[in-house]
């Protein structure tokens, strides 16, 4: 089974080299508050994203049991809490506010996109009709969670974080076991923040070439630097973390991008795109001016009579254009002049006695 060379979430049909389709990762930086989740939605919709994403989390279906002392961690980005169950329930709105953020999302025409990450999660999805799913790079061990996504009639981007080729490979056989092909693959590096040395983004070949299906790049970096580079190699897809402000109190604040940060991680990944342009020539309107002016021509060297034959003696090849192109030189040579022209005058086959 092959999988679709393009992605497509609600009306956008996504491919490599056709991106890319920017996902505004609000994650748990809605701080459990409606209003903040739209204000997010609002910006992300502002500064030319294509999507939010937020996560659908039940602690019971990601942590262990609160009193377990398996549960106990130590947060190494800010203190928020040391207990697994006790900081996931920090970081989920409930399914009426995801309810009513999808219908605002609907309004201001912001494709919505969840992180699920139990059976409960994904029905909540479902429930929702989210834009598609997106299965978190830890969450790309979870065989028996994948199998459930892969049969539903959504589209999937799946993140590689922390998983070998191997790892990915096993996700990836999953959905073509269950023909379910509109998948896209994301290179990703789940380290917050993500330093220059650690990102490997030429990882992206691979996933293309391996898998041949549209890729993207989850990007964990502190600048637009790294998903400028993603997009020059063809990632269909670029998803970034954005905060009200990295000063908020919360375990993904600090690494994320505010309002301002993230209007230049925007304009810079469009410029980009920009630059890069089309795969085929084109040549400029400006470029044709200038290709008038200053390529070379064919010009006579010295007066020329009627009747008289071209030939190296009598010919040049330099600039402007206003003659005929260089390439025509052997053609006209020892053909004979029809009328009398002066030295420097361009040579045009009008001119050319047939």
């Amino acid at each position: 089974m092959k999988f679709n060379q393009k992605i497509k979430i609600n009306n956008t049909l996504i491919s490599n080299f056709n991106g890319p389709y920017i996902i505004a990762e609000i994650g748990s930086n809605h701080d459990q508050s409606l209003n903040k989740a739209i204000k997010l939605a609002v910006i992300a919709k502002r500064n030319r994203c294509n999507a939010i994403k937020v996560q659908i989390i039940y602690p019971e279906g990601i942590a262990v049991n609160k009193n377990s002392k398996y549960g106990k961690i130590k947060n190494k980005f800010k203190k928020y809490s040391d207990n697994l169950y006790d900081l996931y329930s920090k970081c989920s709105l409930k399914f009426n506010e995801f309810k009513k953020l999808r219908s605002y999302c609907k309004k201001i025409k912001v494709d919505f996109i969840a992180s699920v990450f139990c059976e409960k999660s994904l029905n909540d999805a479902i429930k929702l009709d989210v834009d598609a799913i997106k299965i978190a790079s830890l969450e790309i061990y979870d065989h028996n969670l994948i199998e459930k996504i892969s049969k539903k009639k959504k589209p999937i981007i799946l993140s590689t974080g922390t998983a070998d080729y191997s790892d990915i490979a096993k996700a990836i056989n999953i959905f073509k076991k269950n023909k379910s092909k509109n998948l896209s693959v994301l290179h990703c590096v789940s380290s917050y923040p993500a330093r220059y040395k650690e990102m490997n983004i030429n990882f992206l070949k691979t996933l293309q070439s391996k898998f041949k299906i549209p890729i993207g790049f989850s990007d964990h970096t502190l600048s637009y630097f790294s998903a400028i580079i993603a997009t020059s190699l063809g990632a269909a897809i670029i998803e970034k973390h954005i905060t009200l402000s990295r000063k908020l109190f919360g375990p993904d604040h600090f690494f994320s991008l505010n309002p301002n940060q993230l209007e230049l991680f925007t304009r810079k990944i469009f410029e980009a795109k920009e630059i890069l342009g089309e795969p085929k020539k084109i040549i400029s309107k400006n470029e044709k001016a200038i290709s008038l002016k200053v390529r070379r021509s064919i010009f006579s060297s010295k007066s020329i009579k009627a009747g008289e034959k071209l030939s190296l003696h009598n010919l040049k090849i330099v600039r402007p254009g206003n003659g005929l192109k260089p390439e025509f030189l052997n053609k006209i040579l020892n053909k004979r002049i029809r009328r009398d022209i002066s030295s420097d005058y361009p040579i045009s086959l009008k001119l050319i006695k047939k």
